[in-house]
């Protein structure tokens, strides 16, 4: 629902419903109504929301706080993707030194060029 993922998606940046409320430049009262789903945002601010932390409306309507491709894109894969991409669900079998071995030579080939 539309006031889960609101409420998950401010927990998810580490945000008070104060700092929440100053980044969409509405009041603290405005946010605490739309996680009790008392109300709901208006269009406009749904864009807002949408624009500000990188998720698609429509996932924001249905509940669902996924980042869209394109902030997928802007930002530094973690350690576990990189393993699950470079070795798929074999990644578990692969230790904590051999993938530091790995970065280590990526950034050696990085910095030969």
């Amino acid at each position: 629902m539309l006031q889960d993922a609101i409420r998950e998606l401010r927990k998810k940046h580490n945000l008070s419903q104060v700092q929440f409320a100053k980044r969409l430049n509405v009041t603290q009262g405005a946010v605490s109504q739309w996680e009790k789903g008392s109300t709901r945002p208006d269009t406009d601010m749904l864009a807002r929301i949408s624009s500000e932390f990188g998720i698609g409306i429509d996932d924001l309507m249905q509940g669902e706080v996924r980042e869209t491709a394109e902030v997928s894109k802007r930002r530094p894969l973690t350690d576990e993707e990189i393993m699950f991409g470079l070795w798929g669900n074999d990644a578990q079998n692969i230790t904590k030194a051999q993938f530091d071995q790995v970065k280590a030579f990526a950034r050696f080939i990085k910095n030969e060029h």
